[in-house]
């Protein structure tokens, strides 16, 4: 995964202009089942320091879906396993949806088909639950 300090020289995760992601942050949309999995990454990762923004929150597929909609996130970080709409279907259905967003999928499962299908997708990182913090930032960074 590119880091954000490719995304300012213009290479990086958004695919767009140096000029303007200079002067905008990263808008990261996170979405888990679990309230305590995404607020713990919501509320433990110092997201000004990565120049990045928490922009939404979802509880399934379907609710990102919408918050896609809402909030035209650059990342999503995304729990695989959740109700009502996976993970796996949530990223196919929303790269029809809105191309141009970056994935990271996070699953408390070390399944290889998981991996495999999340690669197949182009998502850019896979992280195996319980998240590290430092992992997350250091990814990011």
């Amino acid at each position: 995964m590119k880091n954000l300090s490719e995304k300012a020289s213009g290479t990086g995760l958004t695919g767009r202009d140096s000029v303007s992601q200079r002067y905008e942050m990263l808008k990261v949309l996170v979405i888990d089942d679990e309230v305590f999995v995404r607020k713990g990454i919501v509320m433990e990762t110092d997201w000004a320091s990565l120049d990045c923004m928490v922009a939404g929150e979802a509880a399934n597929g379907l609710e990102g879906l919408e918050a896609c909609r809402k909030y035209n996130p650059d990342l999503i970080i995304s729990d695989i396993r959740m109700p009502k709409m996976d993970g796996l279907a949530f990223i196919t259905e929303s790269k029809k949806r809105y191309p141009g967003i970056n994935y990271i999928i996070m699953s408390a499962y070390s399944d290889f088909s998981y991996a495999k299908t999340a690669i197949q997708l182009g998502v850019e990182a896979y992280l195996l639950k319980p998240v590290n913090k430092e992992e997350l930032e250091k990814m990011l960074g």
